[in-house]
């Protein structure tokens, strides 16, 4: 099995998503890292079926859209208004931080939010700078 080699924006986009969710409230402690370690796994095979070949911004942004944290929703209601977050705008830890006095809801959707193309896009634009 060969080593990964991914460039240095391709490591930092990973890393990103990461950070966007610290502290977030997953079911199981190490959800989010079993699934950023699945990421690399299937980033790896991608790259041994290329014969070592580089692997595109394009795959890794294609990974990042259908990451099932990206369909972890949260939400604070204030009065008659509903402020839902953002996790491509706003790390969780600042949204949570932002409502410090305010319940947050926490629910996980059928479908990734933002949307995939979206994410794939926000990815991009991030890898290709």
């Amino acid at each position: 099995m060969t080593e990964l080699k991914l460039t240095k924006l391709q490591e930092e986009i990973i890393s990103r998503v990461k950070g966007i969710y610290e502290g977030f409230p997953f079911e199981e402690d190490d959800e989010l890292e079993y699934e950023v370690s699945d990421v690399f796994k299937k980033l790896n095979l991608k790259q041994q079926e290329k014969a070592g070949a580089e692997i595109t911004n394009s795959e890794v942004a294609l990974e990042l859209k259908n990451m099932d944290c990206f369909t972890h929703r949260a939400h604070i209601k204030s009065g008659a208004e509903m402020t839902y977050w953002n996790p491509l705008e706003q790390k969780f830890k600042d949204f949570k931080e932002d409502h410090v006095n305010l319940r947050i809801g926490i629910c996980q959707a059928a479908q990734e939010h933002p949307a995939p193309d979206i994410i794939y896009n926000w990815a991009m634009f991030h890898l290709n700078r």
